[in-house]
Parts: C-alpha cells; sequence; structure tokens
C-alpha cells in the first residue's frame, strides 16, 4: 500500500508517493526536510524485479521537451511531465533515490536557467545569498558548519540550486547534504549576492574575479546530467549570464572562521550596497 510524504525541494514543496514500508526510510532519511505546506511536484516511486534496459552509462539524457523529459541508467528509469514524476527503481534504498533527485532537480533547473553546484549555500544574517563552490575537500562542509552555528541560514553542504530567472539570480535550499546532514534553515531562498570559488588558506581573503574566470570555475563544479551537446550547451549559456550578472570571488578560508569577518567583507564588496 502506497503512502505520502512532503519535503521542500528547490523553490516548492514534493510530496513523494511510495510504498509505505520504502517511505519510513525516507521519512527517516530526509527528517529535517519535511513538511507539511502543500505540493506543487510529484513523484511516484515504483519497484520494478528486472534490470532496467540495456542503458549502461551512469546518467545519459534520452529524451527531453521543455515541459519534462525522461532520464534512463541502467537502475533507474525516471519520467517527468510538468510538475510531475514517475521514477522506477531496481532497488528501493534511499541512496538510489537521493541519487535519483539530485538529477531530476539538474533537469527540472536547467530550463528556467539554473543548476545545481558542488557547493556550499548559505544566507547572511542580513538576507544576502551567496554560492561557494568547491570539490572534495575544498572545506564546504567545514564553512556551512561554522556559518549554522553562527547563526546563518544553511541551505546546503554538498549541492544546493542556482535559478536566474524573472525574479533575477536565487540561491535555494535542497535536501542533498554532506557530512553535514540535512539541514532545515528558517530561509529556503536568497536573492543570490556572491559567488564563490572556495580554497583553504591561513586568513579570509576575497579576491575579485574576472567573469571568464568565475565562468571556468563555476563549470568545474556544476552538477550535469548528461553528455549530449544541447544540454553542455544551454548549461555554458546559463552560467555565463550568471558570471557577467553575479559578483564573483576567490574565497581563501581558515579552519577557524570568523563569520562576522566573512559578512562585514561580503558587504563591503557588494556593489549593491
Amino acid at each position: 500500500m502506497n503512502a505520502e510524504l512532503r519535503l521542500h525541494f528547490l523553490d516548492g514543496v514534493l510530496a513523494v508517493e511510495a510504498p509505505a514500508a520504502y517511505l519510513a526510510q525516507v521519512e527517516t532519511r530526509f527528517n529535517k526536510a519535511l513538511t507539511e505546506e502543500p505540493a506543487d511536484r510529484r513523484l511516484v516511486v515504483e519497484q520494478v524485479p528486472w534490470p532496467l534496459a540495456g542503458v549502461t552509462d551512469e546518467n545519459p539524457v534520452v529524451d527531453y521537451t521543455p515541459h519534462g523529459g525522461r532520464l534512463t541508467s541502467s537502475w533507474y528509469r525516471l519520467e517527468q511531465y510538468n510538475g510531475d514524476c514517475r521514477v522506477l527503481l531496481r532497488n528501493l534504498n534511499v541512496i538510489g533515490l537521493g541519487r535519483v533527485l539530485m538529477q531530476w532537480a539538474a533537469m527540472l533547473l536547467l530550463p528556467p536557467g539554473g543548476a545545481l553546484f558542488h557547493a556550499a549555500g548559505f544566507v547572511t544574517p542580513s538576507g544576502r545569498g551567496c554560492l561557494a563552490t568547491g570539490r572534495s575537500e575544498a572545506g564546504k562542509t567545514t564553512l556551512a558548519r561554522s556559518l549554522l552555528e553562527s547563526g546563518w541560514s544553511v541551505l546546503s553542504d554538498e549541492a544546493p540550486a542556482l535559478l536566474f530567472d524573472v525574479e533575477g539570480p536565487r540561491v535555494l535550499y535542497t535536501p542533498f547534504c554532506g557530512d553535514l546532514g540535512i539541514v532545515s534553515p528558517r530561509q529556503k531562498a536568497a536573492p543570490l549576492s556572491a559567488l564563490m570559488l572556495l580554497e583553504k588558506g591561513p586568513s579570509i581573503e576575497l579576491d575579485p574575479l574576472e567573469p571568464p574566470e568565475l565562468l571556468r570555475g563555476l563549470l568545474r563544479t556544476v552538477v550535469s546530467y548528461g553528455n549530449a551537446r544541447r544540454f553542455s550547451s544551454r548549461i555554458i549559456d546559463t552560467l555565463r549570464d550568471i558570471a557577467v550578472t553575479v559578483p564573483g570571488y576567490r574565497i581563501s578560508l581558515p579552519r577557524e572562521l570568523d563569520a562576522v569577518e566573512l559578512e562585514a567583507r561580503l558587504a563591503a564588496d557588494d556593489p549593491s550596497t
């Protein structure tokens, strides 16, 4: 028998419908992302007892339209139209569902102008949204943990979303997490005021980047979901628009971070202030 739960997902709420026993595992894994708010998207999860047809690449896009599309691999098939989605999983486990959700999120974000990033996303106490991108061991979780302890809103320490639409560039909460675990911030989205390429260093250093250098850094950390040229071209176009709109920095951060100093440095470099 199927049951349903709802979780915060991108800029809205996702209803997940699945067998009740499996959904209990999902509830434990995503507990801090859960909500009772009305859903604007629905995901129906089903199990299939056989390997899905003959696709061995981990994450190819096999079809795509302006209103939806389909992702297929050897262990899942996802079919989406408008706000609703159906996913067939070979094995019902929450790790697999998390990977599918991340790939679906990337597909949903691309048409309006957005992407997921290997990054820490956060909101300063004054309401500035920031995205600090970095590969493994760059310090994303250390940064997120320090800021969370200092009262900032952390949107994700693994794969926050960036959306550039009619409301302008924004950074969005996602239920994807690294070592910090899923968080439940008071604020789930904020206007994006800074993009940062994250490095470790002995002190806080904030060096402005020209758009071409910022674009190269973003391309190294963007989460994509297909190898087709038309998708790669769209991602590049989206990131180019973002790189010429949002201030970018190469940021060096020490392990012991002074969050007050960091916000002051960001405010001093913000052209809107």
